[in-house]
């Protein structure tokens, strides 16, 4: 019927249209930003990263914005909670939905790694371009809950997750 997804490329027979950008942060725990820190400045090329799957890009795309080549430790943890514990446990650093961090950095139990540094990753609603009273609603129902949510994107962001070995061609 339909799915949110990075991928702005409808699969046939569907539509798509924008909904927005989920905006994601560096973030670690205190304790691993304090071990891989020298004179305010984090070492990124020592300090252990996680991944969502082999497609997550977000993490070595800000290593390559930070100058880093080669790949520090890196743990791949395949859950949207269970990244998010990991990270909490001092596996290794992440980018996390801004969405997915309640009170975490406002309570000290993570920090931000760089407070200028994020990702916007615009993300669509594919809908089946069937006519149906049903699909208008579900579609009304997602483009409303996406407003509240997402940040104003306009398809240009650097779209994370999804895009590694993006080959299907418009």
């Amino acid at each position: 019927m339909g799915a949110v997804t990075s991928d702005p490329v409808p699969v046939s027979g569907c539509k798509v249209e924008l909904l927005g950008s989920m905006r994601y942060i560096p973030v670690a725990t205190p304790g691993l930003h304090h071990r891989f820190s020298a004179a305010g400045s984090v070492d990124w090329a020592a300090m252990p990263v996680l991944n969502f799957n082999m497609k997550d890009t977000l993490q070595q795309q800000l290593l390559a914005a930070k100058g880093v080549r080669q790949l520090p430790p890196t743990h791949t943890v395949p859950s949207s909670q269970g990244f998010l514990a990991a990270v909490h446990a001092g596996l290794g650093w992440g980018m996390i939905p801004e969405l997915q961090l309640t009170a975490e950095v406002a309570d000290g139990e993570l920090v931000r790694l760089d407070e200028d540094a994020h990702q916007d990753v615009a993300l669509y609603w594919q809908a089946w371009t069937l006519d149906s009273e049903r699909l208008t609603r579900i579609s009304a129902a997602v483009r409303s809950a996406a407003g509240g949510r997402l940040r104003p994107g306009d398809g240009r962001e650097a779209n994370g997750p999804s895009r590694a070995g993006y080959r299907r061609q418009k």
